[in-house]
């Protein structure tokens, strides 16, 4: 990251120098800690030095690295089997999950941000990485929280039924975020934001309709109905709006 401030450091010897940091210092979080806590801090890594080296071709590689080797870790103690059926947590292991999810969708945010914020490819990958993460989180908190009480499905079905309405309220924010954007930027929060609402719309009817149970399964059909509704209304608006102005707009 201070590789373009150190004098008489010529670039390709600046970039094997970063390179050579970068791989000594996966090398050493990895032996200082264990996968619970070394997915965390390679995590955070991967979002400080995306962020702080987005101008460096080898600080975003390493970012990706970083990213990969955490998420890969992240695999381990949350795979995907874990969200579908309700399975006991430990406190430190349920908190590393938590706090290796919510860095895993910052990673995802952050190195796509780096590379091409304009690019609806790699937003799709970043998309299917922030819900899992969210996913993750939802499961792994609703798990804790019925811990003490011992009803381990009552935590994992409201976990879902969370999962599900975030989905869906990230699809709204994104659709909020296009209609406030010129027309013609519109088309990748759009893209996200349909793909969100047809991956909700899958795990409800595919998932939650199946395995969600009395008041959680009623209360994720109300609140997702309620949003789409608004989605609707809100969409209507916005073509009303740019019909006037289409109307109006030779006149001026």
């Amino acid at each position: 990251l201070i590789g373009d401030r150190l004098p008489g450091v010529a670039g390709a010897v600046r970039h094997v120098f970063a390179a050579t940091s970068a791989v000594a210092a996966l090398i050493a979080v990895t032996a200082a800690f264990d996968g619970r806590i070394a997915g965390p801090v390679l995590l955070a890594m991967a979002v400080v030095v995306a962020v702080a080296g987005r101008h460096d071709v080898v600080a975003r590689w390493a970012a990706i690295g970083f990213g990969l080797v955490g998420a890969a870790a992240h695999l381990t103690y949350s795979p995907p089997g874990a969200l579908l059926e309700a399975t006991r947590t430990g406190t430190a292991a349920g908190i590393s999950t938590l706090v290796s999810s919510v860095l895993l969708a910052a990673a995802a945010v952050a190195i796509v941000w780096a590379w091409d914020r304009t690019e609806s490819v790699l937003w799709v990958g970043a998309a299917v990485v922030i819900v899992y993460a969210v996913t993750s989180f939802t499961v792994t908190a609703g798990m804790l929280i019925s811990a003490d009480s011992g009803d381990s499905e009552g935590g994992f079905y409201a976990g879902h039924m969370a999962a599900t309405i975030i989905w869906i309220a990230m699809a709204a924010a994104l659709f909020v975020y296009a209609a406030r954007r010129p027309r013609d930027d519109r088309s990748v929060p759009i893209g996200g934001g349909l793909g969100l609402v047809a991956a909700a719309m899958a795990k409800l009817f595919l998932f939650d309709l199946g395995t969600l149970d009395g008041i959680f399964r009623v209360a994720v059909f109300i609140v997702v109905g309620l949003i789409l509704l608004g989605m609707g209304a809100g969409y209507a608006r916005l073509l009303d709006k740019q019909d006037k102005q289409a109307v109006t707009g030779p006149t001026e």
